[in-house]
């Protein structure tokens, strides 16, 4: 590499050939000739050619989707440490830290919209931003200077960001070193965190949670704080009463449904920290043609401790996947996200499942005075084989062992 810059200095004045003017205008030129504009990449057609080649190739049109080359790029940007922090940025940090919220992370990729951002607090489940005043279009009056168009872009960035994270709170940066000089900022910055928490639509299952965190902390024979979701140990275990009473505790609904054929836990220390049950689906889709019933299962309920630190909740769904993958027939999970309780699926697309939609699934319950009693069910709940065994018994018909297919752990 020495030696290429070496001969490129001697013969043309620069290390790499694009940086001489007289290259830059060939390159130029050549480009004028044949399609016509400066810069090729700007037109639709050859857009649409790298799209269709990554699609080809990658299963994606940009690779920027891809997880892997994200965390790449990230890594660079880590270790070149790229990132420019001014000394009011670092205060504001300390003072969101402290004590605010000991778990709080600096530049985090948004699980959703990708984007890096700058703070994250998972005790409030808050995503901010520390916006420097005129790159983010604050003092409008500067925008007609030659960095008009990069303002212009950075603010169509934040107006996207905004409308596609509610959880996200936004901190000018001449408010801050304003507030920082006149000791202040922690009230700044409560105060707006106060005004988020009240505002903002929490979904039913995190209002579940912190219903019990005071309760549960006050047991713990270790700081939680420090904790990762990697410390904690995954495994399938059968059904048992400390499974449903956590279910019954921890999800929402309060309830386990149809009795399950997995369960999958999250343990620290041998505590029960988090709960994945999964089961046959409602009523099968069509997703995979007609042998959708061999392969499809139902991520039926969920949840994690109040104190479960951040991506434990992922994590646990991955695993369950996985092995539902590597000890049965099972290849398409499907979950549902319930809009009415302010759910969004965020767990869902951190996993990386796609979205099908508020019409997909099953739309018709059923009762029967003899039934369940009396209580809704659907189709598929009569095709189980705890039903079977009770229409059995309510006939009078012994059921025969080798009637069953017997359950996997």
């Amino acid at each position: 590499m020495r030696k290429i810059e070496a001969t490129n200095l001697s013969r043309l004045g620069f290390k790499t050939p694009f940086q001489s003017p007289e290259i830059k205008q060939k390159i130029r030129a050549t480009n004028l000739s044949r399609y016509g504009v400066a810069n090729p990449m700007k037109l639709e057609e050859i857009k649409q050619k790298i799209r269709n080649t990554n699609l080809k190739n990658y299963g994606v049109d940009c690779l920027l989707r891809l997880k892997e080359v994200r965390d790449k790029g990230w890594a660079v940007i880590k270790k070149n440490k790229s990132f420019n922090k001014s000394k009011e940025e670092l205060v504001f940090w300390e003072h969101l830290k402290w004590p605010v919220d000991p778990q709080t992370e600096h530049h985090v990729e948004h699980p959703e919209i990708h984007n890096i951002m700058d703070f994250y607090s998972p005790k409030y489940d808050l995503w901010m931003q520390f916006d420097g005043a005129y790159w983010h279009g604050k003092l409008w009056r500067f925008n007609v200077t030659r960095q008009a168009l990069k303002i212009m872009k950075t603010m169509a960035r934040d107006q996207y960001q905004n409308e596609h994270v509610p959880n996200l709170i936004r901190f000018w940066s001449d408010d801050v070193a304003s507030a920082i000089k006149n000791n202040t900022i922690s009230e700044l910055i409560k105060t707006q965190i106060t005004e988020k928490i009240e505002g903002k639509a929490h979904s039913h299952q995190y209002h579940k949670k912190i219903e019990w965190l005071e309760q549960d902390l006050k047991i713990l024979p270790f700081n939680p704080a420090t904790l990762s979701a990697k410390d904690f140990d995954l495994s399938a275990e059968p059904l048992s009463k400390e499974i449903v009473e956590f279910i019954q505790k921890y999800e929402w609904l309060g309830t386990m449904g149809v009795s399950p054929k997995w369960c999958f836990t999250a343990r620290y220390r041998g505590i029960l920290s988090g709960v994945v049950l999964i089961n046959e689906p409602t009523a099968y889709s069509t997703l995979m043609g007609e042998n959708t019933p061999k392969y499809e299962a139902l991520i039926q309920r969920g949840a994690t401790i109040s104190w479960a630190p951040k991506n434990l909740g992922s994590r646990l769904v991955r695993y369950s996947c996985k092995w539902m993958v590597n000890n049965s027939e099972k290849r398409a999970f499907v979950a549902y996200a319930d809009p009415e309780a302010n759910e969004i699926g965020t767990i869902y697309q951190a996993c990386g499942f796609e979205y099908l939609g508020k019409t997909f699934g099953s739309s018709t319950l059923y009762r029967h005075p003899q039934i369940k009693n009396g209580c809704s069910f659907s189709s598929q709940s009569l095709k189980r084989t705890s039903a079977f065994k009770r229409w059995c018994k309510h006939n009078g018909i012994i059921a025969q062992r080798g009637w069953f297919k017997e359950n996997v752990i």
